[in-house]
């Protein structure tokens, strides 16, 4: 995750050290300041595009979507599959197949890692963090960030990398690595926060004629 530099020359080391720990002191401050505009609004929409690689084989999967976040409650579209939750429960609703699977909210955070209720917090807990540069990015300034799990091996991706636009200090793009070679890439293409009714984070199946519901709580 991190490159382990040995140096012979004690001011070298000095200086390196005090280096990282302005750019974790500015990372920090520029994620407070994130976090405060977050906590503002009550519901959050967004649309995305992303792209998962894997360098490894070299093969690309590229995919739209929308999400809407309302305190642990969260909507998640990405081509046919539409993901629910209102905190407690999580739907998982497959149009191809016409198939709902219905979970316990805690069984599958634990699974997946990464709640969609908090990409736009994400930063908040578990994680170290390290400011890169400021990177442009389609023509706007974003103050690059590095954040590593605090606990490695409970993930299965050592860093993600976000970028927040110096200006509107809104999250632009978020890269995760993960371990196994694949990298996945998601840029914001729309926000929004105006207000979500809270009937949009559970599952109706009466709207979904023939669905088969597959509960595994």
């Amino acid at each position: 995750m991190k490159n382990s530099l040995i140096l012979s020359l004690l001011s070298v080391c000095l200086l390196l050290s005090t280096g990282l720990k302005s750019q974790d002191a500015k990372a920090a401050s520029i994620l407070d300041a994130l976090s405060k505009k977050m906590q503002q609004y009550e519901s959050v929409s967004a649309s995305f595009s992303s792209k998962m690689t894997d360098k490894q084989s070299g093969t690309s999967v590229n995919q739209k979507g929308s999400i809407k976040v309302s305190g642990d409650s969260y909507k998640l579209v990405m081509g046919d599959i539409t993901v629910l939750s209102d905190g407690t429960n999580v739907w998982t609703y497959s149009k191809k197949t016409n198939e709902v699977m219905v979970d316990l909210a805690e069984d599958v955070y634990d699974e997946e890692g990464i709640e969609p209720a908090q990409l736009f917090t994400i930063w908040e807990t578990g994680f170290k963090n390290q400011y890169v540069a400021l990177e442009t990015l389609d023509g706007k300034s974003c103050h690059a960030i590095k954040l590593f799990p605090k606990l490695p091996k409970d993930k299965s991706y050592h860093t993600i990398k976000l970028y927040i636009d110096e200006k509107a200090m809104e999250m632009k793009r978020a890269i995760i690595y993960g371990k196994e070679g694949n990298e996945i890439i998601y840029d914001l293409n729309s926000f929004d926060t105006g207000y979500i009714n809270s009937s949009e984070f559970k599952f109706d199946k009466t709207k979904y004629p023939g669905v088969e519901v597959i509960d595994n709580r």
